[in-house]
């Protein structure tokens, strides 16, 4: 803008503020849309594809230094009676709360992942066989859920 041609100014800065909001509301879409990939929209807890992800990278890094690491696999028993006697959205808040207590249970490096329905996943990186029977204990002892399996390596 040249000094002799000040009234273009306003409308100048004006376009620029709105390009940039227009920016910062793209940049702030397009991080929400990699978080949903990534996540399952009712518990916030990884999906089954980043839980993937992570156990890969746990097992490359279980096999590199040397140590154990454990994959609990959860089911809810009795989750569909909830649902056919209470409703989905009864058992949406069951889900909820399942989440929220497994997480509160678990060490910053465990990753807790919903798989689908009532299927949950934990990775329990660096553990042994001893660590792995606590970490189950204490998952199926929080939500009275029973893991369906529990492997240990």
């Amino acid at each position: 803008i040249m000094k002799d041609d000040l009234a273009r100014l306003a409308p100048a800065v004006e376009r620029e503020l709105r390009e940039a909001t227009m920016r910062r509301e793209r940049h702030l879409a397009n991080q929400r849309v990699a978080y949903l990939a990534y996540h399952d929209s009712l518990t916030d807890l990884p999906n089954r594809a980043l839980f993937q992800d992570r156990l890969q990278q746990a097992i490359l890094r279980s096999d590199r230094d040397e140590r154990g690491l454990t994959l609990l696999l959860i089911d809810l028993d009795g989750f569909k009676q909830v649902n056919d006697a209470l409703g989905h959205h009864a058992g949406d808040q069951v889900l909820q709360e399942v989440a929220t207590r497994l997480r509160g249970s678990l060490r910053a490096s465990d990753t807790m992942a919903r798989l689908g329905g009532d299927e949950f996943a934990v990775l329990l990186p660096g553990t042994d066989v001893n660590r792995a029977q606590l970490g189950r204990e204490r998952c199926c002892t929080i939500s009275s859920i029973h893991s369906t399996s529990t492997a240990s390596r």
